[in-house]
């Protein structure tokens, strides 16, 4: 992601105005970077009620360099208002996003859907291990076994469930291609979509988002995952 300069025009030069994008490409936003910010809101606004920080590509800050941020999200000074865009907030860790109000703008169907294929095939050899046959109940416990032990964020996993389960909906009732994010993947949703009930993706998607926010806390991500799966292949 990237603002370009003619959209900011005079922001860039004013001086309650701070737009962080210096990351090198293929880099993360380092936690020299956030110090710099963190020391920048020590000065209250000099032209405006509020100063403006904006941090571009978010999802890319180091975990000691979101850390850092987090203290200053957690208690922010009445005057600063954070911007942290992303095109991938599923990659934020769990204290960041829960300290921020969401706000999705609007995209092109095409980006929305290169992104969102993107983002699944991260989690394709998973998915497709689960959905594409008819696993055992052996076969699903190694699966949730081993994305319980992983060091993987799990948030990108459960967006791209959420995405599939879109996608069956859909399909189970319009039987068309028309408004699918994952085309590529047609014969998945199509097999899912056989198994399933109308009714029962909406009940499937309540269990994906609660085992979500289970995991979130406290839980047996294995157990949590186990019992996922096995409603979800049924």
């Amino acid at each position: 992601m990237e603002i370009a300069e003619h959209l900011l025009g005079p922001l860039l030069h004013h001086p309650d105005f701070l737009h962080v994008n210096d990351r090198e490409e293929g880099k993360s936003i380092k936690i020299e970077t956030i110090r710099e910010v963190i020391q920048r809101l020590s000065l209250k606004p000099v032209k405006s009620e509020r100063t403006v920080i904006i941090i571009e590509d978010a999802e890319t800050l180091t975990e000691a360099a979101a850390n850092a941020l987090l203290k200053t999200l957690e208690e922010p000074p009445s005057y600063v208002l954070f911007l942290l865009l992303s095109t991938a907030p599923e990659k934020f860790p769990t204290t960041i996003r829960s300290r921020c109000q969401k706000i999705i703008f609007q995209v092109s169907s095409e980006a929305l859907r290169n992104r969102v294929q993107t983002l699944f095939l991260d989690w394709q050899q998973q998915i497709t291990a689960l959905f594409e046959g008819h696993p055992s109940f052996s076969q699903v416990s190694k699966i949730a076994e081993a994305l319980a032990k992983g060091k993987e964020n799990l948030n990108g996993f459960f967006e791209a469930l959420k995405i599939l389960w879109h996608d069956g909906t859909l399909w189970k009732n319009t039987n068309s291609q028309e408004y699918l994010l994952l085309n590529e993947n047609l014969s998945m949703i199509q097999k899912i979509s056989e198994k399933k009930t109308g009714k029962s993706f909406f009940t499937d998607m309540d269990l994906i988002l609660e085992t979500e926010r289970a995991i979130e806390g406290n839980v047996n991500k294995t157990l949590a995952l186990e019992r996922l799966f096995v409603t979800l292949t049924a």
